[in-house]
């Protein structure tokens, strides 16, 4: 009797077992499924992101200093191409480095898949104001090419206030000059030096200065060919065609003959609030900054006196 026992055990434990393996089985043939599932959606993501790269350079600042302009005169260079990703509420600017960073590289590549062999860059002014920006920037793309735009920061300071009334009526200039918003942006070597040098060589920055020479402003209100709303500039100095050849020579691509027969400038309104007090004012808050621009450019800038 006792064996028939152990002889049953032993069969209803061979049964279990069975049981056990053959959901063991299943389950990990599931388990298997959903790896593979997994790895093909991985594959299928790669295949997407690998249609894009990095950019070679990148357009960082400042804002209010024409750097639409530049933006789209490189967009027409054969040999460039220029992301034509627009982030809600800007101006063909992309800020990947600030506000879309939690979207991942691999989305920030994207942006440029349809590169086709040339360089490739962006522009998004806002990332020259913080180390921060500087510092993803740079982990991201150590070897990259920056471009500064600049221009007199007291015009700079009045054309931020004026693209600001749009949302805020009342604005004046004397409102914001306890802002660092509105004044910050204009301490160039500041920003330069502390949030750009901290990571790149100087060797990997090109400062464009937008207003170095004279040229002439023709009040034709209206759109330009390029869809650009403002004021048409005719150059009769050549002035933009020296500073493009300056940025191309710097991203060791060859000189283009064009007619920049244009150059942005927003519609101005009339009561911005500025006096000759006021701009005074902030000559003097800009002086010393500026001061420390020249030496570090090398030459001053007379038109900013």
């Amino acid at each position: 009797m006792g064996t028939q026992r152990k002889k049953l055990r032993k069969v209803e434990n061979d049964i279990l077992f069975m049981i056990f393996f053959s959901k063991f089985t299943v389950i990990n043939e599931m388990i298997q499924n959903i790896k593979n599932i997994a790895n093909e959606l991985k594959l299928d993501r790669i295949k997407f992101f690998n249609k894009g790269k990095l950019p070679d350079f990148v357009i960082i600042g400042v804002q209010k200093c024409g750097t639409t302009t530049l933006e789209r005169n490189l967009s027409k260079h054969p040999e460039i191409y220029m992301t034509e990703y627009c982030h809600p509420g800007s101006s063909r600017e992309v800020h990947f480095f600030d506000t879309n960073y939690k979207k991942g590289v691999d989305w920030y590549k994207s942006l440029f898949k349809d590169s086709n062999g040339r360089i490739c860059g962006e522009k998004t002014p806002k990332y020259i104001t913080n180390k921060l920006y500087m510092e993803r920037l740079y982990s991201t793309i150590p070897d990259a090419k920056l471009i500064i735009s600049l221009r007199d920061p007291v015009k700079r300071l009045i054309s931020q206030v004026n693209m600001r009334k749009k949302r805020f009526p009342d604005l004046k200039l004397e409102d914001v000059l306890n802002d660092d918003e509105y004044m910050g942006r204009g301490f160039y070597y500041s920003q330069i030096k502390n949030n750009v040098l901290s990571f790149y060589k100087k060797e990997q920055v090109h400062i464009v200065i937008i207003d170095k020479n004279e040229f002439t402003i023709m009040r034709n209100q209206g759109t330009t060919q390029e869809g650009l709303q403002g004021l048409s500039i005719e150059d009769k100095t050549h002035h933009t065609k020296t500073i493009m050849n300056e940025v191309y020579k710097f991203l060791k691509v060859p000189e283009i003959d064009l007619n920049y027969g244009y150059y942005y400038v927003g519609e101005y309104q009339s009561d911005l609030g500025v006096t000759e007090e006021l701009l005074d004012k902030v000559k003097k808050i800009y002086k010393i900054e500026n001061e420390k621009l020249f030496d570090f450019l090398g030459y001053r800038i007379d038109a900013w006196l």
